[in-house]
Order: C-alpha cells, then sequence, then structure tokens
C-alpha cells in the first residue's frame, strides 16, 4: 500500500531509493522516473560508491541490463509488493556490488484489482517565461491490474499492464551564424566589448616561423571564390537567427525553438505461485518492458530494454 500510494512524481518504484539513507541521485534532485525510466533513476549513489557498481535484484535475479548498465526491467508501482535497499555488510548471497543492493518483489495474487490513469496536460500549465507560446505538453500514465486465487489459499495469479506517453516541446535558445557570416562577411564579428575579430587571408601569408604574417581581408569579407564548396553546403544546415540576440556585439542567442521530446513504455507483469506449504511454494513470472526515447533539438536517443 505504500508502494503504491506514496506520492511519486512519475509513479517510478526505483524512486523510491532517494528516501533511502546514504542514498544520493548523480542526475540531479529530480530525478523520480517522470521524464526518464531508467538511465537516470539508475545514475545512483550508494554509501559514496560509484553509480556503475549497484547491485539491481527484481524477485531474486538479476535485474541489470549490461550493455549500458541502467535497471533492465522497471515493474510499474501496482505490480511491486516489497521495495528494500541494502548497504554495507551484508550476507553473502549478495555479491558484486561496491554500492548497495536494490531488492524487489513483484506482488502475488490476491483479491484486488484497479484501473488508474495519470495525466498532465499544457493546457493546465503556465507559458515559459522564455517561450513566445505554450509549447505542447501531453504527459499519460495509464494501466490495470487484477489478481485472484485459482484454487483457494494454495494457488494464485497476478497480472499488471501499464502504458506510459510523454510528449513535451522546451524553448531551445542557441547561437548561430548571421546571414552575412554564411556567405563570408564577418564585419559583424565582435568580441563582447566591441573589438572587432580579424579574419586573416591565408594566401597572403608573408616570412616564415614567428616573423610570418598575414593580411586581414578587405572589410573583413571573405571572398565568395575562396569560401569551400563543402562549407557552403553545410551552412544550408544551419538554422537562420530568429530573435534579437543577448548581445549585440556577438549575437550570443540569437536563434530560439521549440525541441521536441517524445516517449513511450509499455510494461506488463504475468504471475502465478502455488503454495505447497506454510514453508514452500512456486512461482513462475512473465515480464515485458519497453521503452522508447526520442529527444530532439540535436539530443536524438533511442532506448529499448525488453
Amino acid at each position: 500500500r505504500r508502494v503504491a500510494e506514496l506520492p511519486l512524481n512519475g509513479r517510478n518504484a526505483l524512486a523510491l531509493t532517494l528516501l533511502t539513507p546514504s542514498v544520493k541521485s548523480n542526475a540531479g534532485p529530480t530525478a523520480s522516473g517522470f521524464a526518464d525510466r531508467g538511465i537516470q533513476l539508475s545514475s545512483i549513489s550508494i554509501n559514496g560508491g560509484p553509480n556503475a557498481m549497484n547491485g539491481q535484484l527484481l524477485d531474486g535475479g538479476n535485474n541489470i541490463q549490461s550493455y549500458i548498465g541502467e535497471v533492465a526491467i522497471n515493474p510499474g508501482v501496482d505490480s511491486v509488493e516489497e521495495f528494500k535497499v541494502q548497504s554495507g555488510g551484508m550476507s553473502a548471497e549478495y555479491g558484486f556490488t561496491a554500492g548497495g543492493v536494490i531488492n524487489m518483489v513483484t506482488r502475488s495474487g490476491t483479491n484486488h484489482g484497479s484501473v488508474y490513469e495519470f495525466f498532465r496536460n499544457d493546457k493546465l500549465d503556465a507559458r515559459n517565461t522564455f517561450a513566445a507560446t505554450r509549447p505542447p505538453f501531453r504527459y499519460n500514465q495509464f494501466g490495470a491490474s487484477v489478481g485472484g486465487p485459482v484454487i483457494k489459499n494454495k494457488t494464485f495469479f497476478f497480472g499488471n499492464w501499464e502504458e506510459y506517453r510523454f510528449r513535451r516541446s522546451r524553448p531551445l535558445i542557441a547561437s548561430f551564424p548571421t546571414p552575412g557570416q554564411r556567405t563570408g562577411n564577418f564585419s559583424d564579428l565582435f568580441t563582447a566589448a566591441g573589438s572587432l575579430i580579424p579574419i586573416y587571408d591565408p594566401f597572403s601569408t608573408q616570412g616564415s616561423g614567428t616573423a610570418a604574417t598575414r593580411a586581414i581581408y578587405p572589410g573583413n569579407i571573405i571572398p565568395p571564390t575562396q569560401i569551400d564548396p563543402v562549407a557552403r553546403a553545410i551552412n544550408e544546415f544551419y538554422p537562420l537567427p530568429n530573435r534579437t540576440p543577448t548581445d549585440r556585439f556577438t549575437n550570443a542567442n540569437n536563434f530560439i525553438n521549440n525541441a521536441s521530446e517524445v516517449q513511450s513504455m509499455r510494461q506488463y507483469t504475468i504471475k502465478g505461485d502455488h503454495r505447497f506449504s506454510d514453508k514452500n511454494y512456486l512461482f513462475a513470472r512473465l515480464s515485458f518492458f519497453n521503452h522508447k526515447t526520442d529527444k530532439g533539438g540535436g539530443g536524438g536517443e533511442l532506448y529499448t530494454n525488453e
């Protein structure tokens, strides 16, 4: 009940690690699973240990995706029965860790069922100070869980399914060449103090070594014949400035755009267990976790865990 009802921003059980003493997030204080479902939550330090040296266990089995070093299966809070963070002196069954062990146990079947959805929408938000308009923002996290007996007091089943949809645009402010600079006209290239930054003609070199000198291009303008065709073609991929720069000399921060971020997640857990006695029982679990991230604005990424 505590796992399911604690106010977790993003409803991610791994965020509970940050409530434990001696645990520090290496991804910032807001890494609670709202905008990231794996890497940031896994980037934690326990007792001062490195973030890549923590153990992740799910139902007693290893839960580390070794390729990128993050949690492999990130179960929803509705499918978590027990959650524990261990550090310091531990029993011999826990090893291969220089930090701590995060141990999660999935829920077994009981007379339980739920249907839920959590959402955020830009219609309910204020406009960002740096944005001319209110950028799109859609967040939906929805799912259902059900459990119950198959044979009374003996055999039980449990299932949980959850989907996550995250769509966000954020203002991206950057600096790009001015229209004149794209064609070789650097007469507007100044330092922050307003001094012209000269462009020298490499073909005018006279002398050698420390005595070599070069002439400044007249007007600080590179002739079109000396601009490499490859450089001219690359310039077409840079966007044109669309905002008043924060510094009229350096033309810094002369571009603004909405950088989009799209994430989707789907997971489900199916579990069955049979109790032979008060001391012996057998369970089988099937878990699926798929997470995709696409960050625009030059930070394109794609992660898929299954």
